[in-house]
């Protein structure tokens, strides 16, 4: 993590021994996340001359120019610990109207101009993935890993979870596989009719 805050201040012009401001983001109403989010700030504080800060997510605004906590400080390197499209669909505000909100192609825009680098969580794309507990079903269906305790334990802790609808369902729930916190739920019956559908749907829109 400290090599890419590192590259990412190097991609934006800046020395972690210069000044520079690091901010790791979470949703502050995600307990979650924001403890993960305030224990690497902590952990980053050991390691100097790296400086880090916790920002909520929802207190970011941009600009043209940059992307600011809410003392107006602009960010160097955003340390995400939060999905992307909630970065980017409506929860982070212009910072001199608040009405525009920022977009794919504004981010995009300001990581191109070198105004700001952003780091991905650790692991995201493995262990965020739903990709993982469908393997892990997998591999304990088939018995093609695990012994029979551990198969037991998935058996007890763990859904049945599939890449594709399995035959003979009689009806199943269909989730995003980078998806989180109820996002983009949706319920089906056997023959595949929509039943219900999550508040949020950021990966249906």
């Amino acid at each position: 993590l400290e090599r890419a805050i590192g590259a990412g201040l190097a991609h934006v012009g800046k020395s972690p021994a210069g000044p520079a401001h690091v901010a790791v983001s979470a949703s502050a109403r995600d307990p979650r996340d924001r403890d993960i989010a305030e224990y690497v700030v902590q952990l980053l504080r050991c390691s100097p001359p790296l400086k880090a800060s916790f920002v909520p997510l929802d207190s970011l605004v941009a600009d043209d120019d940059g992307l600011y906590d809410a003392l107006g400080t602009k960010i160097d390197v955003l340390v995400r610990f939060h999905l992307l499209p909630y970065l980017c669909n409506g929860m982070v505000r212009h910072r001199i109207d608040g009405e525009q909100a920022l977009s794919y192609d504004g981010l995009h825009g300001l990581i191109a101009n070198r105004r700001l680098a952003v780091v991905n969580p650790p692991a995201a794309y493995a262990l965020d993935s739903k990709a993982v507990q469908a393997l892990i079903w997998m591999l304990s269906e088939t018995a093609a890993y695990f012994d029979e305790s551990e198969r037991a334990m998935i058996r007890r802790y763990l859904l049945p979870t599939y890449l594709d609808i399995p035959p003979n369902v009689d009806a199943y729930v269909s989730k995003p596989m980078f998806g989180s916190n109820g996002d983009s739920v949706r319920a089906f019956d056997a023959a595949g009719n929509e039943l219900a559908v999550s508040r949020a749907t950021t990966y249906l829109d």
